[in-house]
């Protein structure tokens, strides 16, 4: 994606941090629903160890987002 055809080596980096950065944003602006997901879900009875390997989050982060 980000390689020189003529040089397959060569990256580009400039694209790279712009395709970093819009890919961060895009995982920002999710994270508030995915939060409230994993709460609502918590609140449903799923487990701290289920929601991590649900959302392939850690156990700590479900735990942070839970607000414990």
């Amino acid at each position: 994606m980000f390689t020189n055809p003529a040089n397959p080596n060569h990256i580009y980096i400039k694209q790279a941090v712009a395709e970093y950065k819009r890919l961060n944003a895009e995982r920002e602006a999710a994270l508030p629903k995915i939060v409230a997901a994993v709460v609502k879900a918590h609140e449903g009875g799923a487990s701290e160890v289920q929601l991590a390997e649900t959302f392939g989050a850690s156990r700590m982060t479900i735990r942070r987002w839970l607000g414990k």
